[in-house]
């Protein structure tokens, strides 16, 4: 009986070895599928974190073109009220001079007459 019963147990230990080798097996592959998954996950934080870094640079790099334009564009403004204010002055400093001429011709029409005014004193 108990080569029987050895037999019996021999036969048991070999199927649950059998069993924790194949749930052994099982649980070395589910371990290697969810290192591939986890790498693969990584892989793509890593290409989602590059593509980010990438986008953050591109705006960076047009909002410092967008104040550059807003420069260029608040010089350009500052041109022309300049070039209208330079056309102002200039209108100004014309007839600024118009009267410094017509005054001057005043003054010398009447240095004449005076000189005239004088001579005919003298004469008489």
């Amino acid at each position: 009986e108990f080569q029987n019963e050895d037999l019996a147990h021999t036969g048991q230990k070999s199927l649950l070895i059998n069993k924790l080798k194949e749930v052994n097996d099982n649980l070395v592959k589910y371990r290697e599928d969810f290192i591939m998954q986890i790498n693969t996950l990584e892989d793509q934080l890593a290409q989602e974190h590059q593509e980010k870094k990438s986008l953050l640079e591109k705006i960076h790099s047009t909002d410092s073109n967008i104040s550059q334009l807003e420069v260029s564009h608040n010089k350009d403004e500052l041109i022309t009220k300049l070039k209208i204010d330079l056309k102002k002055r200039g209108v100004l400093l014309k007839d600024a001079q118009h009267c410094i001429d017509t005054l001057q011709k005043e003054n010398n029409n009447k240095a004449i007459i005076k000189h005239l005014k004088n001579q005919i004193d003298d004469l008489e």
